[in-house]
């Protein structure tokens, strides 16, 4: 996965994880993993740490040693979930809206002061519900987009139940929304599906990094597919700088992503022939692809893309809601072995470098659930509902 074998892709870049906290000190985060500077929630004892092992195992696919797709790109720990034993993970709409402001405002300074080496910045989102919320998310991931910052989210794993990508948050907002696949290259049972999912990614039993230990271990759920999708974006960001601090700067990094996707070869765990309406897009980080040109490390390096202010641009026709946001719990899933070097046709697809294995990750539904309360900061007492 590496564009430069001694440092790493994704150099400069830096990759906000709003989830559950993170465990920054893992040997395999190599030192490039650190907390954000404001707390949100400390209900379950700290600010920062990760009692739950989610936020540590997205990062580690976004940037991790070994499992991670932008293995030189820096993490940034958000905690604005915390752990309620078997209510599961919560949070509320006010203290995400905080870190995606207190986010934005980060990335502002950044283009203000140009760090050394900085090249620009990611989100990305592991989470969503399908509870009805104001529009004050979607206007800060507009807000987000006019900056140049791309944002990624997982698209659900409740397909089984006839949850729609379509109708949930924040997949239906100014996002690249991620389902999932397996090791036979098809759109997994529990992943979202809809005119939203517009690329999927290895998500089912990939490999990642354990939160309590210093190991890897393996995960399921559409979770772990965004971080990937996260983590070869970041490659494009830091090969070509995209830190200039407005929409081409979004724009480009989804052209790109557009560019070195692989087209109708999934197949669906379902048997759907049109994957329930996701598009039939594989995301990869171009570094095998047929079309790739001599000494550039994917396709369209240096290739100009059409200026654009407009928030709904974009190549694979992500869509952007006004008005109520649709929410839905996400379950934490259970873990995902990554795929080496896999034949697709002519091209030679390198997903990541932990070998695929026979052994299995069932879906864990009944892990911690990620479930939105009230709009205050403390938690709400009557207990969640079931999602749809």
């Amino acid at each position: 996965m590496y564009y430069n074998q001694k440092s790493g892709n994704g150099q400069g870049v830096n990759i906000y994880v709003v989830d559950s906290g993170m465990n920054i000190d893992h040997p395999y985060f190599e030192g490039r993993a650190s907390n954000f500077a404001k707390c949100y929630t400390n209900l379950d004892g700290d600010c920062y740490k990760d009692y739950t092992g989610h936020g540590t195992a997205v990062g580690g696919l976004a940037v991790g040693k070994v499992v991670g797709t932008a293995q030189g790109a820096n993490v940034t720990n958000v905690k604005c979930f915390y752990n309620a034993g078997k209510a599961g993970k919560r949070t509320n709409m006010v203290w995400v809206n905080s870190a995606l402001q207190d986010i934005l405002n980060d990335h502002l300074a950044k283009l203000k002061d140009k760090p050394s080496g900085w090249t620009g910045s990611v989100v990305n989102l592991s989470w969503g519900d399908d509870g009805n919320r104001d529009s004050s998310t979607a206007k800060l991931i507009n807000n987000m987009y006019y900056a140049g910052m791309t944002v990624v989210v997982s698209a659900g794993n409740f397909r089984d139940s006839g949850v729609s990508a379509d109708s949930t948050w924040p997949c239906n907002m100014n996002t690249i929304c991620v389902g999932a696949i397996n090791k036979n290259y098809e759109q997994d049972w529990y992943s979202n599906t809809g005119g939203n999912v517009t690329v999927l990614a290895p998500g089912t039993d990939v490999y990642t990094l354990d939160y309590d230990r210093t190991s890897i271990h393996h995960e399921t759920g559409t979770s772990f597919a965004s971080p990937i999708v996260a983590g070869i974006v970041a490659g494009f960001v830091g090969w070509e700088d995209m830190s200039n601090g407005d929409v081409d700067d979004v724009n480009k990094a989804r052209a790109r992503l557009a560019a070195n996707m692989l087209t109708n070869i999934l197949g669906d765990k379902e048997g759907s022939s049109n994957l329930d309406g996701s598009d039939n897009n594989f995301a990869t980080n171009g570094i095998r692809h047929k079309n790739r040109k001599l000494n550039n490390p994917y396709v369209g390096v240096g290739d100009v893309i059409e200026s654009s202010t407009y928030i709904d641009y974009n190549p694979f026709g992500f869509k952007t809601v006004t008005g109520e946001i649709s929410l839905y719990g996400m379950a934490a899933t259970a873990t995902h072995k990554g795929a080496t070097t896999t034949d697709a046709g002519s091209i030679t697809v390198s997903i990541n470098t932990a070998a695929i294995t026979n052994e299995s990750a069932a879906l864990a539904t009944d892990d911690p659930t990620i479930v939105f309360v009230s709009n205050s900061t403390t938690p709400a007492s009557t207990p969640a509902t079931t999602p749809k």
